[in-house]
């Protein structure tokens, strides 16, 4: 058992809520709990720093549709959120520009079955599943940067994605409430609510310092975005970017 790892945060939230002793009924309640706090924080909105991962997957071969959950095997990493961008190692085109669906679909002329292939420069994201442009003429190896997801942990050495130091001010305080309201009694439903005033001042620090402060930064380039604007001028390219 290593500080902040699953055993030990487990024990740490039993402690925590006063039960005599960690039976393994209340310990394996712990760590549903724990796993309950770490996907509840990863889900609840900000773009957290520390669920910002690198990875490399490669393309097939005149295969044009890649889903989320195929880029995360490929890339042995944790299930894709969003993606921020993505360069193409095989071929020297720089990073490869993010367009909707629309405009990939006019710039390639599409047609179901005369798509243009070679090396892809461009790619479109329409709800999990990423569409390259050209459709790639052979294997390339793509580079991405995306916002995973938290996994829950099963084995005791096993440690979520939430920074060392924030893990015992939320994780631990928010299953110890829910294991205080769980037993019962007024004592305990007392501690339950110190306990969860406890998680979200917790919270509110880990949003401080991993949230939206540190968001990345985004770049849109869409050659046909001005179009849907009125009196726009067809073909204006523009590059847009967000911070």
């Amino acid at each position: 058992m290593a500080t902040g790892d699953f055993a030990d945060l487990k024990n740490r939230a039993i402690y925590l809520a006063r039960f005599a002793s960690g039976s393994t009924v209340d310990l394996t309640r712990a760590g549903q709990l724990l796993n309950e706090a770490a996907l509840l924080i990863a889900d609840s909105g900000p773009r957290w720093e520390f669920l910002v991962e690198e990875g490399t997957w490669s393309t097939v071969a005149d295969q044009q549709d890649y889903t989320y959950a195929a880029l995360a095997t490929d890339m042995g990493g944790s299930a894709i959120k969003e993606i921020y961008g993505m360069t193409n190692q095989t071929h020297s085109v720089g990073r490869l520009t993010n367009m909707s669906w629309t405009s990939l679909e006019e710039i390639s002329q599409s047609s179901n079955d005369s798509d243009p292939t070679g090396a892809s420069v461009g790619y479109a994201v329409f709800g999990e599943t990423v569409r390259m442009h050209p459709t790639p003429s052979s294997v390339q190896t793509i580079k991405m940067l995306y916002l995973g997801s938290e996994t829950e942990m099963s084995a005791d050495a096993d440690v979520p994605a939430i920074p060392l130091g924030h893990r015992f001010s939320t994780l631990v305080t928010y299953a110890a409430s829910k294991l205080c309201v769980q037993r019962g009694g007024g004592e305990s439903i007392a501690l339950a609510g110190q306990l969860m005033n406890q998680y979200q001042e917790g919270y509110a620090y880990l949003e401080q310092r991993y949230a939206a402060a540190r968001m990345p930064q985004l770049a849109l380039d869409d050659p046909n975005w001005n179009n849907d604007l009125p009196g726009a001028v067809a073909g204006y390219n523009t590059d847009y970017e967000l911070y």
